[in-house]
């Protein structure tokens, strides 16, 4: 119960400054606010030096509002908030121990994750204007992700028919059965992002960002003494049309 009042109290702790920065700019001029869709692919995987974990794709659509402050000229700090589908997937090998066997798990054991998340960034950036259509900004901010829906296919063994298992529920199948060998993904995860942004016109925007959690994206799970955190990154391609 401590644990999870700690956890609680980290996310809000990490929220507020979020809600707060909401707050201030409700107060600004919502006339040059510009609303549009954004699409974005790239490469999902992990930070750790435990686990071999190997990174897949990662495809996002959403819808992205970009509010400025102040009047337009050289250089102008704007908001810029987003809500997006994301699916990922990423693949985790059980020879990442350094042991041949632990507990009955040979080196061939892979577990394959697709999930499906709504991913929420919020992040203030500096925009250089260079002429009158073309722009560079740069961002920093923070995201919230949460899980909708996620599977993990567990393979054991060579020939093995691949197991499905929930994504969330610590390797709890629909039947009730348990792995203790499957990493569950945490719901609810929050990170931090930097991206560069590049306009090509008034409405086509094209850029690079990386996204990093800050909260584990899977829950502790001991094998063999060991308690592998995994905290996922994901770098992306994007473009965003403005109306």
């Amino acid at each position: 119960m401590k644990k999870i009042f700690f956890g609680l109290a980290m996310k809000a702790k990490i929220l507020l400054p979020i809600l707060l920065l909401l707050g201030f700019v409700s107060t600004q001029a919502y006339s040059q606010a510009k609303v549009g869709f954004k699409v974005s692919g790239g490469h999902y995987s992990f930070f750790s030096g435990k686990v071999d974990a190997i990174g897949q794709g990662a495809a996002r659509l959403g819808v992205v509002g970009i509010i400025p402050f102040g009047q337009e000229s050289e250089s102008q700090f704007f908001l810029q908030g987003e809500a997006n589908l994301s699916n990922v997937g990423a693949k985790l090998s059980y020879h990442m121990y350094g042991q041949d066997n632990i507990s009955g798990i040979t080196p061939l054991d892979v577990a394959d994750y697709h999930l499906t998340m709504l991913n929420i960034p919020v992040s203030l950036g500096l925009k250089l204007n260079l002429n009158d259509e073309q722009a560079l900004s740069f961002r920093a901010g923070l995201f919230l992700e949460v899980g909708l829906t996620g599977r993990v296919f567990l393979q054991k063994g060579s020939n093995a028919t691949p197991i499905i298992y929930n994504a969330y529920t610590k390797g709890k199948t629909t039947q009730g059965q348990t792995d203790p060998y499957i990493f569950p993904f945490e719901r609810i995860t929050m990170g931090a992002l930097c991206a560069v942004d590049y306009s090509i016109n008034k409405n086509w925007i094209v850029g690079l960002e990386l996204q990093q959690n800050i909260t584990p994206g899977l829950m502790d799970n001991k094998i063999g003494g060991l308690n592998p955190v995994l905290r996922p990154y994901t770098f992306t391609v994007g473009a965003t049309y403005l109306f």
